[in-house]
């Protein structure tokens, strides 16, 4: 804790810890997980059942894996035996947008226009994505697919 001095000598104390994670968001993993019984997972998505804490960190260490708290809520806890830097970069990672043009009836006709509207989009949208598939034909839709590109998932 900081204090800080006002005009009239009272302190106001402001927290340091501004920047970590609330308990709240954090994800424990292994050591971190406090309750004493869970109920695991297994790699496969297969249930093991509810064991104690330190049996499961056990069983994941036999499968060279990491034991992730996943649901804290629960009542036990769900942990999930897996790969804790994997499953980060899942949760990091940006997702692709779909575009989708829906002809209707007589609007079929006009799958150039669409064309134009998607390239468009491209145009508008080529400083932070890049074209992941072109343009196409499914069906009465025309689809194309965007992807962020690498500088802006690495900020």
């Amino acid at each position: 804790m900081a204090t800080i001095y006002g005009l009239g000598g009272e302190g106001i104390a402001i927290s340091r810890r501004t920047n970590r994670a609330s308990r709240s968001n954090r994800i424990n993993i292994n050591r971190n997980i406090r309750a004493k019984e869970v109920r695991v997972i297994d790699p496969d998505g297969n249930q093991i059942g509810i064991i104690p804490t330190y049996k499961a960190i056990a069983v994941a260490n036999d499968f060279g894996l990491d034991l992730v708290e996943i649901s804290p809520n629960a009542d036990p806890p769900v942990c999930k035996i897996m790969d804790y830097g994997r499953y980060k970069y899942e949760l990091t990672k940006k997702d692709k947008v779909k575009v989708t043009v829906i002809f209707r009836g007589r609007e079929i006709t006009l799958t150039q226009q669409g064309r134009k509207l998607l390239e468009k989009i491209v145009q508008e949208t080529e400083e932070i994505a890049s074209v992941e598939q072109h343009p196409k034909f499914e069906g009465r839709t025309m689809v194309m697919v965007l992807a962020p590109k690498p500088a802006i998932i690495a900020s």
